[in-house]
């Protein structure tokens, strides 16, 4: 077993699930995946859909990585969001009608 397995088995990290190119480095015919995502067992269980991207090349040897943890939306975020409107005008106001007055200003200049 590997100094790398032996590792990953006794600090308990998982490798996270991946999209994108497959290998994360390239110079000239070789690729290789450098950039592993480990997480442990309070990462995989606070956020299960976590994941990483590997994102395309450019001007670069290396693959940009992109780590999204993909929140869970729960329950009650219907009325989280029916909440959004009233929210908006009170912080905001009227957008109409502000709308409005800058069109008249704009009309006079």
């Amino acid at each position: 077993m590997s100094n790398k397995v032996r590792f990953l088995l006794s600090e308990t990290l998982f490798h996270c699930g991946v999209l994108g190119l497959q290998y994360t480095w390239k110079h000239d015919n070789l690729y290789q995946r450098l950039d592993p995502c480990l997480f442990n067992e309070e990462l995989e269980r606070s956020y299960p859909l976590a994941r990483v991207i590997y994102l395309d090349r450019i001007r670069s040897d290396h693959c940009p990585n992109l780590f999204e943890l993909n929140f869970v939306v729960c329950d009650g975020s219907s009325r989280l969001f029916s909440k959004v409107p009233d929210w908006n005008y009170n912080v905001f106001g009227s957008i109409s009608k502000r709308k409005k007055g800058i069109d008249g200003v704009i009309e006079r200049d």
